[in-house]
């Protein structure tokens, strides 16, 4: 699947006058984006180590903070945004969040695709050079 299809589905939704719809619209923005960086990375031999199941996002997010940082800011923000769309049932999502996340998530995905092969090989010879810390993991 084209994680571009993630998008598609949060334009149909961001508007929606149900809360839920909204929401949705977050996460799959989100999830456009993470999974095309993912994606594009693992194409290029990168291998993500984290032990815990899940913390792929954290170690993406460090990667592009040692290594990439003009895309650090859009993907840590658009996982803030998803977390809170999926787990903070306290909040009200407006139109205009879902509309935000999902035009911050389009413009980051058209930026990500936009580099050239070059570059995505200089991103990942970077991220193959640094050292992942998982986030502690309290019991």
């Amino acid at each position: 699947m084209n994680p571009s299809e993630f998008l598609d589905v949060a334009d149909r939704l961001k508007s929606s006058e149900h809360e839920g719809d909204r929401r949705t619209a977050i996460s799959r923005s989100y999830f456009a984006f993470y999974n095309l960086c993912v994606a594009s990375l693992r194409e290029r031999g990168v291998t993500f180590k984290s032990p815990i199941k899940g913390d792929v996002h954290g170690e993406l997010l460090e990667y592009f903070n040692r290594c990439e940082r003009r895309f650090a800011g859009s993907l840590r923000d658009l996982r803030l945004a998803r977390n809170n769309a999926d787990y903070d049932m306290a909040a009200t999502v407006q139109n205009s969040a879902s509309e935000l996340y999902h035009k911050k998530a389009r413009d980051a995905f058209n930026q990500f695709s936009a580099l050239t092969s070059q570059q995505l090989e200089n991103i990942a010879r970077c991220i193959t050079h640094v050292v992942y810390t998982p986030r502690r993991q309290d019991s």
